[in-house]
């Protein structure tokens, strides 16, 4: 009688989906400290900007 064993690397797999953007939101939250605070003003734009350039970053950088 034989046996087929397979390890899985189920962890190491949720890990690299959830590190990535773990590591990617310290910077956005500082930069959107940043600007509520020196650009009032135009802090509208900035937001959606930096918010969408690390969905992007997070993504590429998840998929890679």
């Amino acid at each position: 009688m034989k046996f087929r064993l397979t390890f899985g690397r189920n962890s190491q797999l949720i890990w690299a989906l959830i590190l990535p953007a773990f590591i990617l939101l310290i910077p956005l939250l500082f930069i959107l400290d940043y600007v509520l605070i020196e650009y009032p003003d135009k802090a509208d734009f900035i937001v959606i900007a930096a918010t969408i350039l690390y969905l992007g970053f997070d993504i590429w950088l998840t998929l890679s």
